[in-house]
């Protein structure tokens, strides 16, 4: 826990993923239907059918886990005055960030989907897990740039300028501003 008090959560967004749900189950059942009556190529209709079958089955099961993490209400992120601690569905456990390592966060757009992007004080920005479809990537980045800056304001305040003339930081703060496309 934050020495600083209580953390923002952030959770999924069920509709959305209810939504998911159900169009993957819609695709899941096309395949069945193309498995058990086939056209004129029965062999490619099956197979394609079992094909779309298995990787809709995949959506159906992450679809269930995220599902279960809103039943026992296990949040996607907590965000704590110095740091953020994002859930990482694969590996079941939560991933940390520190704010002392990061200048700040961007939203990341590949293709129709959006992140949210850390930018490291040494070295490029690590996409995070936060995606379009669970949750409201800007808001969540504005809040997030919002308590950095608040991060990097009390730390200023607490040891001033010693302690963050070693990193590049204290300067890059300064000059700046928080610009989300």
């Amino acid at each position: 826990m934050s020495m600083y008090g209580e953390p923002i959560k952030i959770y999924p967004n069920l509709w959305r993923i209810l939504g998911l749900m159900l169009g993957v189950s819609v695709f899941m059942f096309l395949g069945y239907y193309m498995t058990k009556h086939p056209r004129q190529y029965g062999f490619l209709d099956g197979l394609v059918g079992y094909a779309a079958m298995a990787f809709c089955f995949i959506g159906v099961l992450i679809g269930l886990q995220w599902l279960i993490l809103i039943i026992i209400r296990k949040p996607l992120a907590r965000i704590y005055d110095d740091r953020v601690e994002y859930w990482i569905p694969m590996r079941m456990k939560y991933e940390i960030i520190s704010f002392r390592d990061v200048v700040t966060f961007e939203v990341y757009k590949h293709g129709s989907n959006k992140s949210i992007s850390a930018m490291w004080l040494h070295g490029d920005g690590e996409p995070m897990i936060f995606s379009s479809g669970l949750v409201s990537v800007d808001k969540v980045c504005d809040l997030l740039n919002d308590k950095l800056e608040q991060f990097w304001a009390d730390r200023k305040k607490r040891f001033g300028h010693r302690e963050d003339e070693g990193s590049m930081c204290a300067c890059q703060l300064d000059q700046k501003k928080y610009l989300i496309e």
